[in-house]
């Protein structure tokens, strides 16, 4: 798909535009000249609607009016514009002053056509990399802060293929050599894995109408999306490869569900993560694909095992240990009511995928490798119920102390006083800058210590507080939805609703009914 650059053209003078504007379209069908303009007053009126992009000014210097280098000032406010100044006056003063306002070059009258289109090729490939890296930001702010309020306006002008799949591509257990690397390390290993990325991403789709972006996201982890395009199971296996052979390093890589809405790539985001769970199923070092995996999904399973997993991985890494075996020994009751051999095994893995998760969420990368490491013992020398039970419960004391130790090391005050103060303003918009502000703390190291010491992340636990408040209202009040919706912070009812269902699996209307007899 031909991304377009969006050009505007002032000049006093009209044979003079009108001969630019054709110059540039002949350059080729990605080029299109929006409007051309006779004064630089015009042209920033123009440059002022939010609704227009606009990547390439080009513009003279004697102007009536506003000139251009007071344009290009001023509408550097508006718009995210490459200058480029075409002028007859060879002055060394309009030249620094149009550099020092950002142009990006300085031609003279009567332009050479021949040099004017080289000129324009290499424009060309500075406005397009520019987009691209400003749309890797602005994807990997939209899935880092969960929030799209922002970059929301832009969406359906930058994404416009016609489908995506989002890859998540995460180490697995790393070899024995990496175990004295630094943080500095595996922060150049990890960007050296995200160049074997894009340069891989790059060669898989020549020729082909699709598009792709690398970025970083999560400890140890990239994420790409590819927008159509084809053999998507293929590429990912691609980028196994070209990872284990750079830098032999493991590599396991998801592949979601196709999607066509951007507007669901948060929630399209989780599914992807969430199928690095099915490492600890399948091993790791391989391609998960959404479209081939057997559904482990909180649907199939009976509501009540369900429940015991969501409190479970709050209870593990507290101070006190009895809540957490409690909890799996009501879980083991509920697998011996399970009468069919896979549905036993699914509700194992369930159970097994989920602690998992908790530990790779919350950074517990100790917890994380003893249940890797412990897995295959259990699964070649149980052979009954209490025998597993009594293991994984081994298993889950070893996680609880790793976790507990490594809480004890930060400091408990900030996350508790920005426990209160998100508690106290549930109903209004809150981010991760506006929370960690008043700490006050830097926000990504804000969210870092937030997780080592709760197990959530920043905004799942708003989030998560959100929800609970909401059915508390709904079973406690009779408030209508669209009020329940403002008290806790969500001012679009639809959205808060799926949400809702999201984290509950019945919407609100129905919880209140469902909610009954579990409470009798």
């Amino acid at each position: 798909m031909i991304q377009q650059i969006h050009v505007v053209v002032a000049d006093d003078e009209p044979m003079i535009r009108r001969g630019m504007a054709r110059l540039i379209e002949e350059c080729g069908e990605e080029w299109k000249v929006l409007d051309m303009f006779a004064n630089g007053s015009e042209a920033l009126n123009y440059m002022k609607n939010p609704g227009i992009r606009v990547d390439l000014l080009v513009t003279d210097v004697k102007m009536p009016i506003m000139d251009g280098l007071a344009l290009i000032r001023e509408a550097r406010q508006y718009q995210p514009i490459l200058p480029l100044v075409i002028s007859g006056y060879d002055d060394f003063e309009y030249v620094r002053t149009a550099l020092r306002e950002g142009a990006i070059d300085y031609i003279l009258k009567p332009v050479n056509r021949s040099l004017f289109r080289i000129q324009l090729k290499e424009i060309q490939h500075k406005i397009q990399h520019r987009k691209h890296q400003d749309e890797r930001k602005a994807l990997q702010q939209w899935l880092y802060e969960g929030d799209s309020m922002s970059i929301s306006g832009n969406w359906r002008s930058t994404f416009l293929e016609n489908s995506y799949r989002l890859l998540c591509v995460s180490l697995d257990e790393p070899p024995i050599k990496t175990r004295t690397y630094t943080r500095r390390d595996w922060e150049l290993s990890m960007y050296a894995v995200e160049n074997i990325l894009e340069e891989t991403i790059n060669d898989a789709m020549q020729g082909q109408a699709g598009r792709g972006w690398v970025w970083q996201g999560g400890k140890r982890m990239c994420w790409i999306l590819l927008g159509d395009a084809e053999d998507v199971e293929q590429v990912a296996d691609s980028l196994r490869l070209a990872v284990l052979r750079c830098m032999g390093l493991s590599v396991t890589v998801s592949v979601s569900a196709e999607f066509n809405d951007m507007y669901s790539l948060p929630g399209v985001r989780d599914d992807a993560a969430s199928l690095l769970y099915l490492r600890l199923v399948y091993g790791g070092n391989r391609v998960i694909a959404a479209d081939r995996m057997q559904d482990i999904s909180e649907n199939s399973l009976p509501i009540k095992l369900r429940q015991i997993v969501q409190r479970l991985r709050l209870e593990i890494g507290k101070e006190a240990d009895g809540e957490t075996k409690s909890l799996l020994d009501d879980y083991f009751k509920e697998m011996e009511s399970l009468s069919l051999p896979a549905s036993i095994r699914h509700a194992l893995e369930y159970l097994i995928i989920h602690i998992h998760g908790a530990c790779l969420e919350t950074g517990h990368e100790e917890a994380q490798t003893q249940i890797l490491s412990n897995l295959a013992k259990m699964d070649q020398h149980i052979a009954s119920f209490h025998q597993l039970r009594k293991q994984l419960n081994n298993l889950l004391l070893l996680v609880s102390a790793s976790m507990r130790e490594k809480r004890s090391k930060t400091d408990r005050t900030p996350v508790n006083r920005s426990k209160a103060w998100i508690k106290q303003h549930l109903g209004e918009p809150l981010t991760i800058q506006s929370i960690a502000e008043q700490i006050p703390m830097n926000p990504t190291y804000f969210c870092e210590i937030f997780k080592t010491h709760t197990g959530e992340t920043v905004l799942g636990y708003v989030k998560r507080l959100r929800m609970e408040e909401a059915a508390r209202l709904l079973t406690e009040t009779d408030g209508k939805l669209p009020y329940i919706s403002d008290k806790v912070g969500y001012n679009d009812v639809k959205y808060f609703s799926r949400q809702f269902k999201r984290h509950f699996g019945v919407l609100p209307s129905s919880f209140k009914e469902i909610a009954k007899p579990s409470a009798e």
